[in-house]
């Protein structure tokens, strides 16, 4: 990748890092902060680690359709140069997953989505 313009720049990387580490909760919040604070704090972090991750995946969505890996609907880029389709089509895709696992609690959604990914996994062999 010698074309300058498709970098990343030490800002960008940065941010992208710092972001993902808010919303996997590697940075603690003080116990003193006031609820609402901590709270608004979490959903900034929540939502800055789910479009860092969108980006990531359409990207890569995008770098293996362009290598006909992938369908060429994910290498499709708008005018700014942003895979935008493949980002709704992986949103589509998440949501999917996520709303077939719903469950009263954590421990049963992802036990559910564990089997579903080993009976996938188990078909392809």
């Amino acid at each position: 990748m010698t074309d300058s313009s498709k970098k990343m720049s030490l800002m960008g990387l940065t941010t992208l890092v710092t972001v993902n580490m808010m919303g996997s909760g590697i940075i603690m919040l003080p116990t003193n902060m006031a609820q609402l604070g901590a709270v608004s704090l979490a959903v900034m972090a929540c939502i800055g680690s789910l479009l860092g991750w969108q980006f990531t995946l359409a990207q890569t969505a995008k770098m293996t359709a362009d290598q006909n890996l992938f369908l060429k609907l994910f290498g499709k880029l708008n005018r700014f140069g942003a895979p935008v389709i493949g980002m709704i089509v992986c949103g589509l895709l998440q949501t999917a997953m996520a709303v077939s696992t719903i469950s009263p609690n954590a421990s049963a959604q992802f036990s559910k989505l564990r089997r579903k990914c080993h009976r996938q996994c188990t078909r392809a062999i």
